[in-house]
């Protein structure tokens, strides 16, 4: 192994890497903006069922839409910082140890980058349980450890931009380990929450354990990749500061909180058809069947069945009541 395999091949792997998840987010934003305005794009001959099917999965509100924006935009810009870096420490610096040891502004800016992206999907899913449970007290104490969270992070973020040296790099473990922690501790709890949330509105229709069970794994896959990221990127970072293998971790924890983001928000055309779809023999569910109702006096969420004869599906409650 050469001298320069765990600090600078680390960096390039990290780069490597993080593209590989950027263009996988990139993706699913091409996916997102393109069903915006895809049902005009429908061919003449499409059924107005199909027509408006569509329609209601790209009438997202403006703060939705700004949200999906706002990431899209993290992600550009982070990436482009670990190109930059690449290129700094691998040609601009080649071969002078001084440059190699001083630490790059974007390096350190990462973690505000990773901060940001983690507060609004945070937030996203916060208010997604909120929706579906009507528990302020439930939504109250999210908020507070999320706040927690980004403020630590914002603190860890500005004392590691006053590092100038690889050497002197380690002083933000401290910072950064409870940083991290919180934020493992975020994504674990909210994937909690949501599951239970899902595993408790369960119901004896097919289609409806359908969409449930799919939710379940979309936060199930929240909790656990985003977290494992937070805890590789601790562990390495506290057992060996001196190398650069933290830096793979880093550099994509932003891209699973966005594509984990905009997984949930794609899905919601899946869901509508597996609903729709089931429906045959004329016999359908009324679209009040798939609501979490909230006990106003226990906060015990059940659900309401209702069936009934109809010619029409209307599934469009998941985008209110599910948070998609």
């Amino acid at each position: 192994m050469g001298a320069l395999d765990s600090t600078l091949g680390s960096m390039l792997i990290a780069t490597a890497t993080n593209l590989w998840f950027f263009g996988l987010a990139s993706y699913q934003y091409g996916l997102y903006f393109r069903t915006r305005k895809w049902f005009f794009l429908l061919d003449r001959g499409e059924s107005s069922d199909k027509r408006e099917n569509w329609r209601q999965v790209t009438n997202d509100r403006l703060p939705l839409k700004a949200t999906v924006v706002v990431l899209c935009a993290l992600d550009c810009t982070n990436s482009a910082l670990a190109l930059y870096t690449t290129y700094y420490y691998l040609v601009s610096g080649f071969a002078n140890l001084a440059t190699l040891n001083t630490v790059l502004w974007a390096i350190p800016a990462v973690i505000l980058f990773i901060n940001a992206s983690s507060g609004i999907t945070h937030f996203f899913f916060s208010w997604r349980i909120f929706q579906l449970t009507r528990s302020h007290y439930i939504f109250g104490a999210l908020l507070v450890l999320q706040v927690a969270t980004v403020s630590v992070g914002i603190v860890t973020g500005v004392h590691a931009l006053q590092v100038n040296s690889f050497a002197a790099y380690s002083v933000v473990s401290n910072i950064l380990t409870s940083w991290l922690s919180l934020q493992a501790a975020v994504d674990i709890l909210l994937s909690a929450l949501l599951i239970w949330i899902f595993r408790i509105s369960r119901t004896g229709i097919c289609s409806t354990n359908a969409v449930l069970n799919r939710m379940m794994r979309g936060a199930l896959q929240t909790g656990v990749i985003s977290s494992a990221f937070s805890i590789g990127y601790l562990l390495s970072f506290v057992l060996a500061p001196g190398n650069l293998i933290w830096m793979v971790f880093g550099y994509c924890l932003g891209r699973i909180y966005s594509i984990t983001l905009m997984d949930t928000l794609i899905c919601r055309h899946e869901l509508k058809e597996k609903l729709a779809n089931s429906h045959s023999g004329g016999i359908n569910h009324s679209p009040d069947a798939f609501q979490l109702q909230p006990s106003a006096s226990q906060g015990v969420i059940r659900i309401h069945t209702q069936v009934q004869q109809e010619t029409d599906v209307d599934p469009s409650t998941l985008d209110g009541k599910y948070g998609c």
